[in-house]
């Protein structure tokens, strides 16, 4: 029986080939307090087109739609397709737009009512004499109702000093609108567009990224693709595109991982009354929810939403929409019931895997203080290896690594192998990037030395990915893998001696212990260390930190000690605190036990004389025996041992069902199998337990 669940699980998993979203796993705050996705919110801006506010609107709108009327019967889904909906979209955008997509799509065609085109034309007349008196006009907004005064008024009043991204997917909007918020909001506004050249655009996303006083971005379609635009708060959308993977797309763009989970993506929506488009922003809205909620896992159904659209123009235009949201509601929700339960079970399995505990293990070890933590530490090794003086900036977390500051003797000294600078800045990306920077640079600054040789970055994540230009120090970029590797195999660093005063009175040894598979087991048996790749999760990531103390310091809670040793380790053991007492400095110190004064001698002559060298070789034997084997029970209860041999079982049973099923059965190949698995299982049971440290640590209580 098991060796039969096992082939169907394992086969019948792999080639369902499902694949969701991760939003189940990773939560949505606050329903989930530990979530790391924010909410969505709407806040809609409607107006009615009319014929006592906005005359020449509501002619081009009842024109329009009376030609619609008319030839519904006759539209072939193609037309509407190509002809219908473009124009559609455009006249709920701007006149601007309208006008393109008729001249574009019907030209001289006879068949378009002259009707049309004079109300066209005579809108763009009133929305431009609307611009020119827009001062006067914002003065009695609901006077002069429109999409664009609604806009720069809702901006004004409710948007003072937040970061908004605006999106139209109208290219003559775009350019009409970017005109106007720059008259009104001046260099508080910038844009990304297909139209802007591109090297200029990409400052433009920069400096909306990085600068506090650009408050307002406006993009065409192209600013909704890739771009991490999570800074901004607000999503205006102008229009409303028949596509709602668009919609999606654009909040997606600030809904994303690593934003402040407690303030929501608010969506703000501009959209006319009693017409067509507010049948499509209900359809959207309360048929599919798009705009509180992700649409992860609805994709399937688009195809057919869309075809509905289409459909409702040629049996209904006025209405069809707003009678298909019922059924549109009801579907969206048992789709998002059946994605759900999927998701649950999902969730489940990859919750319980060994692999995803340790991370979460380890991420909550390291994130605290982890980017303050993690960028001093690293930085003060790179200063010391050779990369010199680094220009940081404490309040940006950026880091600049200049070529100049160089310093070949540091680097020969630490056995630091820098990366080629040359390959290193020529990176796609990284050139990008230093484009980007000094771009924005030479705006701000006209009369600025140039320097293509320095790199600005950040080790902070959270800096890193708010920024798509800002370069992120990390695994995998050369300069952090050679500060790193250097750091990791360097002898200095390993081992220190020092004083701290503290709330408690100890003394004794911190011992680091790492632990990794015993890989030469693998090796001697002509194993491929590859096949260890599935089973490294059951054994222990976590680095063990192992007080031992002196026999008069035994008595002192373990938790104390690590608090007070991870204090230190955040302050810095010789940050230049004079509540640190570095042991080995060879100089004269003038820290709290005040050695040089009061003995006359260096820190290092007065720990030696305290602790002669046999004494002190005694200490560190014992000390580090007993830390070793604390460190391989504490490994051992850490690890799961027990599911990788459950994991093992499950393989070879998946592996010989398959084998007696097709009939392919071969006992010597087995064996050969379940003797890899052995010694796999051994590497894990038998594991290396390294030291990576040795730390005297003395505390002196105030």
């Amino acid at each position: 029986m098991q060796v039969v669940i096992s082939y169907v699980c394992d086969n019948y998993q792999i080639e369902r080939s499902i694949i969701r979203g991760r939003r189940a796993v990773l939560g949505v705050y606050p329903k989930d307090e530990e979530g790391e996705f924010a909410s969505r919110d709407l806040y809609e801006i409607k107006y009615t087109i009319d014929e006592n506010n906005n005359y020449y609107e509501f002619e081009a709108y009842r024109t329009l739609t009376d030609w619609i009327v008319s030839q519904q019967n006759q539209f072939e889904s193609i037309q509407i397709e190509r002809e219908v909906q473009p124009v559609l979209e455009a006249f709920f955008s701007s006149p601007w737009a309208y006008k393109a997509r008729l001249v574009e799509i019907y030209g001289q065609n006879q068949s378009l009512p002259e009707s049309v085109w004079k109300s066209a034309d005579r809108w763009i007349e009133d929305e431009n004499e609307i611009i020119e008196q827009m001062a006067d006009v914002l003065d009695d907004v609901d006077s002069h109702p429109s999409r664009l005064v609604k806009l720069i008024y809702y901006i004004e009043t409710e948007l003072l000093n937040k970061k908004v991204v605006i999106f139209t997917d109208q290219i003559e909007t775009f350019n009409v609108y970017y005109r106007v918020l720059k008259d009104a909001f001046g260099d508080e506004v910038t844009a990304f567009s297909t139209s802007i050249d591109r090297e200029a655009a990409e400052i433009n996303i920069y400096r909306f990224q990085s600068d506090d006083d650009c408050k307002i971005l406006l993009c065409d379609k192209s600013g909704g693709e890739g771009r991490n635009l999570q800074i901004a708060d607000y999503v205006i959308h102008i229009d409303l595109p028949w596509n709602i993977n668009t919609i999606e797309q654009r909040i997606g763009r600030l809904d994303r991982m690593g934003r402040d989970v407690s303030v929501p993506v608010t969506s703000v929506v501009i959209h006319t009354t009693e017409s067509y488009e507010d049948q499509l922003f209900n359809f959207w809205n309360q048929g599919l929810n798009v705009f509180r909620q992700s649409l992860s896992g609805l994709e399937i159904i688009m195809n057919d939403v869309n075809k509905k659209i289409i459909e409702s123009i040629r049996s209904d235009f006025e209405y069809g929409l707003y009678r298909l949201v019922p059924d549109l509601i009801k579907e969206a929700s048992n789709m998002r019931e059946t994605v759900q339960r999927e998701q649950i079970f999902d969730t489940a399995a990859l919750r319980y895997r060994p692999l995803y505990v340790q991370l979460e293990r380890l991420l909550s070890n390291y994130q605290f203080n982890e980017n303050k933590l993690f960028a001093q530490t690293m930085m003060s090794w790179a200063s010391l290896a050779g990369f010199g003086m680094l220009n940081q900036n404490k309040d940006s977390g950026l880091v600049a690594f200049d070529e100049r500051n160089f310093s070949i003797k540091s680097a020969q000294n630490s056995f630091l192998l820098p990366p080629s600078w040359d390959n290193y800045l020529s990176k796609k990306q990284n050139e990008i990037s230093i484009r980007v920077q000094r771009g924005l640079q030479e705006e701000k600054q006209k009369n600025i030395a140039k320097n293509d040789r320095t790199i600005v970055g950040s080790f902070d994540r959270d800096v890193a990915i708010k920024n798509d230009y800002i370069h992120f120090y990390a695994p995998g970029d050369e300069i952090f893998d050679c500060i790193v590797d250097n750091a990791m195999h360097s002898y200095k660093g390993m081992a220190t001696a020092f004083a701290a005063e503290s709330s408690i009175n100890w003394r004794g040894f911190i011992y680091t212990f790492s632990i990794e598979p015993n890989e030469r087991l693998l090796l001697d048996e002509g194993i491929s260390l590859f096949a260890l790749g599935l089973f490294r999760q059951y054994l222990a990531t976590s680095i063990q930190i192992i007080p031992v103390p002196f026999s008069t310091s035994s008595q002192v809670p373990i938790k104390s000690v690590l608090d007070e040793h991870r204090r230190v380790v955040q302050t810095g053991y010789f940050n230049g605190n004079d509540g640190i007492e570095h042991l080995g400095k060879r100089g004269y110190g003038s820290a709290f036990m005040g050695i040089s004064n009061k003995y006359k001698c260096t820190n290092l002559e007065w720990f030696k004389a305290q602790y002669p060298e046999e004494h002190w070789s005694t200490l560190v034997e014992q000390s580090k025996k007993i830390a070793r084997k604390k460190a391989f029970e504490k490994f051992k209860s850490e690890s799961n041992l027990a599911g990788a041999q459950e994991m093992i079982d499950q393989i070879l049973s998946t592996k010989e069902a398959r084998a007696n099923y097709y009939g392919t059965q071969d006992s010597d190949s087995m064996e050969q199998l379940k003797h890899q698995y052995e010694i796999i299982f051994e590497s894990l049971s038998k594991p290396i337990v390294r030291m990576e440290s040795a730390c005297f640590m003395w505390l002196v209580k105030k």
